[in-house]
Protein backbone atom coordinates (compact mmCIF):
# COMPACT_ATOMS: atom_id res chain seq x y z
CA UNK A 1 0.00 0.00 0.00
CA UNK A 2 1.37 3.45 -0.63
CA UNK A 3 1.05 6.49 0.71
CA UNK A 4 -1.56 7.85 -1.91
CA UNK A 5 -3.69 4.78 -0.48
CA UNK A 6 -3.71 6.64 2.64
CA UNK A 7 -4.70 10.14 1.71
CA UNK A 8 -7.74 11.48 4.44
CA UNK A 9 -10.59 12.67 2.03
CA UNK A 10 -13.43 15.14 3.35
CA UNK A 11 -16.01 15.33 0.55
CA UNK A 12 -19.38 18.12 0.86
CA UNK A 13 -21.16 17.42 -2.59
CA UNK A 14 -17.64 16.91 -5.08
CA UNK A 15 -15.39 18.80 -3.74
CA UNK A 16 -12.38 17.61 -0.97
CA UNK A 17 -12.15 20.03 1.93
CA UNK A 18 -9.26 18.52 2.96
CA UNK A 19 -6.00 19.88 1.52
CA UNK A 20 -3.58 18.87 3.93
CA UNK A 21 -3.33 15.80 5.87
CA UNK A 22 -2.14 17.06 9.02
CA UNK A 23 -4.74 19.81 9.43
CA UNK A 24 -7.28 17.18 8.43
CA UNK A 25 -8.77 16.04 11.24
CA UNK A 26 -8.77 19.18 12.88
CA UNK A 27 -10.94 20.64 9.68
CA UNK A 28 -13.39 17.72 9.92
CA UNK A 29 -14.58 18.19 13.25
CA UNK A 30 -14.76 21.92 13.06
CA UNK A 31 -16.79 21.19 9.72
CA UNK A 32 -18.92 18.59 11.72
CA UNK A 33 -19.50 20.97 14.35
CA UNK A 34 -20.41 23.78 11.75
CA UNK A 35 -22.91 21.30 10.21
CA UNK A 36 -24.37 20.34 13.09
CA UNK A 37 -25.93 23.54 13.86
CA UNK A 38 -28.10 23.17 11.00
CA UNK A 39 -31.56 22.21 11.35
CA UNK A 40 -32.72 18.99 8.48
CA UNK A 41 -29.51 18.19 7.86
CA UNK A 42 -28.34 14.15 7.69
CA UNK A 43 -24.53 12.60 7.33
CA UNK A 44 -23.19 10.29 5.99
CA UNK A 45 -20.26 8.99 8.01
CA UNK A 46 -17.32 6.75 6.91
CA UNK A 47 -13.90 6.59 6.84
CA UNK A 48 -13.41 6.78 3.16
CA UNK A 49 -12.91 2.89 3.02
CA UNK A 50 -15.24 1.68 0.87
CA UNK A 51 -13.59 4.28 -2.13
CA UNK A 52 -12.19 2.27 -4.46
CA UNK A 53 -14.60 -0.42 -3.58
CA UNK A 54 -18.02 0.95 -4.05
CA UNK A 55 -18.61 3.23 -7.38
CA UNK A 56 -18.98 7.16 -7.82
CA UNK A 57 -22.37 9.12 -7.92
CA UNK A 58 -21.21 9.50 -11.37
CA UNK A 59 -20.55 5.82 -12.13
CA UNK A 60 -23.97 4.91 -10.70
CA UNK A 61 -25.82 7.45 -13.02
CA UNK A 62 -24.05 6.09 -16.28
CA UNK A 63 -25.40 2.57 -14.57
CA UNK A 64 -28.85 3.39 -13.82
CA UNK A 65 -28.83 5.40 -17.09
CA UNK A 66 -28.25 1.78 -19.35
CA UNK A 67 -30.79 0.25 -17.64
CA UNK A 68 -33.56 2.70 -18.48
CA UNK A 69 -36.03 3.06 -21.29
CA UNK A 70 -38.30 5.14 -23.03
CA UNK A 71 -40.15 7.97 -21.08
CA UNK A 72 -38.23 6.50 -18.05
CA UNK A 73 -34.66 7.26 -19.45
CA UNK A 74 -36.02 10.61 -21.05
CA UNK A 75 -37.04 12.08 -17.44
CA UNK A 76 -34.23 10.56 -16.43
CA UNK A 77 -31.53 11.66 -18.83
CA UNK A 78 -33.11 15.84 -18.35
CA UNK A 79 -32.61 15.59 -14.53
CA UNK A 80 -29.51 14.18 -15.08
CA UNK A 81 -28.66 17.44 -17.60
CA UNK A 82 -30.34 19.93 -15.33
CA UNK A 83 -28.32 18.88 -11.93
CA UNK A 84 -25.15 18.05 -13.07
CA UNK A 85 -25.50 14.51 -13.04
CA UNK A 86 -25.23 14.93 -9.04
CA UNK A 87 -27.32 11.92 -8.08
CA UNK A 88 -28.57 13.10 -4.53
CA UNK A 89 -30.07 16.45 -6.13
CA UNK A 90 -31.27 13.98 -9.21
CA UNK A 91 -33.11 12.39 -6.30
CA UNK A 92 -34.27 15.30 -3.98
CA UNK A 93 -36.14 16.57 -7.49
CA UNK A 94 -37.97 13.48 -7.86
CA UNK A 95 -39.14 13.41 -4.10
CA UNK A 96 -40.42 16.84 -5.16
CA UNK A 97 -42.14 16.10 -8.20
CA UNK A 98 -43.67 13.26 -6.22
CA UNK A 99 -44.93 15.17 -3.53
CA UNK A 100 -46.12 18.01 -5.99
CA UNK A 101 -48.05 15.41 -7.79
CA UNK A 102 -49.33 13.79 -5.00
CA UNK A 103 -50.45 17.37 -3.64
CA UNK A 104 -52.52 18.23 -6.83
CA UNK A 105 -54.28 13.84 -6.41
CA UNK A 106 -52.22 12.68 -9.45
CA UNK A 107 -50.95 9.66 -10.39
CA UNK A 108 -47.43 9.11 -8.68
CA UNK A 109 -46.82 5.37 -9.83
CA UNK A 110 -44.50 6.45 -12.82
CA UNK A 111 -42.17 8.60 -10.33
CA UNK A 112 -42.31 6.55 -7.54
CA UNK A 113 -41.33 3.78 -10.43
CA UNK A 114 -38.02 5.77 -11.08
CA UNK A 115 -37.53 6.74 -7.87
CA UNK A 116 -37.10 2.96 -6.72
CA UNK A 117 -35.16 1.95 -9.73
CA UNK A 118 -32.00 4.33 -8.29
CA UNK A 119 -32.56 4.12 -4.77
CA UNK A 120 -32.48 -0.13 -5.63
CA UNK A 121 -29.58 0.31 -7.43
CA UNK A 122 -27.91 2.41 -4.71
CA UNK A 123 -28.44 0.03 -2.36
CA UNK A 124 -27.20 -2.91 -4.83
CA UNK A 125 -23.97 -0.95 -5.48
CA UNK A 126 -23.24 0.14 -1.41
CA UNK A 127 -23.44 -3.14 -0.15
CA UNK A 128 -20.49 -5.11 -0.92
CA UNK A 129 -18.53 -7.95 0.53
CA UNK A 130 -16.38 -6.18 2.86
CA UNK A 131 -14.19 -8.99 3.52
CA UNK A 132 -13.28 -9.70 0.52
CA UNK A 133 -11.62 -6.00 0.08
CA UNK A 134 -8.36 -6.58 1.66
CA UNK A 135 -7.39 -2.75 0.68
CA UNK A 136 -10.66 -1.99 3.00
CA UNK A 137 -9.40 -3.27 5.84
CA UNK A 138 -5.60 -1.85 5.70
CA UNK A 139 -7.30 1.66 4.78
CA UNK A 140 -9.20 1.04 8.16
CA UNK A 141 -6.62 0.42 10.10
CA UNK A 142 -4.53 3.52 8.73
CA UNK A 143 -7.49 5.54 9.78
CA UNK A 144 -7.87 4.15 13.27
CA UNK A 145 -4.28 4.98 14.21
CA UNK A 146 -4.82 8.92 13.11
Amino acid sequence: MNEKDLTISFFQGTDNLIQDNELGLKQIKQKIADLSNIKNINFLFGAGVSSGSIPTMKEMVRKIENNLENEMLVLFQELKSNNDENLEKMLGVLYSRRAAILGVGKDITFTNSLIEVIENQIFKEINIDVESKKIISNCIKAFIKK
